[in-house]
């Protein structure tokens, strides 16, 4: 998808899909060339909104830390650090109900600047000492069969009531990880 921005609200951006670009010469006009510029994009209906500022919430434990949000999906990226040796992440939504959970197995995270980069929506896992979530060694294989990437839906949360989801993020190992969670909040 594509992201446009309006210039009366900076604050948020309008998710889209760019169906098409339009250009037709008008001619020169006092030596400089003028064109008709068309952009043709398919949004949602209701339009889907994202906030232009990357929210992130740190230092998540097996006690768990809330995702304040908007009230539509989130696009969720999980950051583990080590040191630990299995990472479980759990989904509570606002009245502690489990609604999701993933678990690997025999991750080597030995020390802090190892790292377990989960990206909920593009279903991937890489462990790598950089903290990206594009490259590494992917941990795929590590997944058990007790749970699956998850999604944010705003049904886990009650936006009005400022009553959000809860992650929580169980680890192995003598002295556990920490997790933080990055995502943009979403409007419909």
């Amino acid at each position: 998808p594509s992201t446009v921005v309006f210039a009366w609200s900076t604050s948020r951006r309008l998710s889209v899909e760019c169906l098409g670009v339009q250009v037709t010469p008008l001619g020169p006009a006092f030596g400089v060339f003028k064109y008709d510029v068309r952009l043709l994009f398919d949004a949602a209906d209701p339009p889907f909104w994202l906030g232009s500022t990357e929210h992130s919430v740190g230092s998540i434990k097996s006690t768990g830390v809330v995702l304040p949000a908007g009230n539509a999906p989130l696009r969720l990226q999980v950051l583990v650090a080590g040191p630990t040796s299995d990472v479980e992440l759990k989904l509570l939504n606002s009245t502690s109900v489990q609604v999701g959970s993933i678990k690997f197995t025999d991750i080597d995270l030995a020390t802090s600047t190892n790292y377990l980069a989960v990206d909920m929506d593009a279903r991937t896992a890489y462990q790598n000492v950089t903290g990206t979530f594009s490259s590494g060694t992917s941990k795929l294989d590590e997944m058990t069969s007790s749970g699956d990437f998850f999604q944010m839906l705003p049904e886990y949360w009650d936006y009005n009531a400022s009553s959000w989801a809860t992650l929580q993020c169980v680890t192995g190992g003598t002295s556990g990880g920490t997790a933080t969670a990055y995502y943009y909040k979403a409007w419909q």
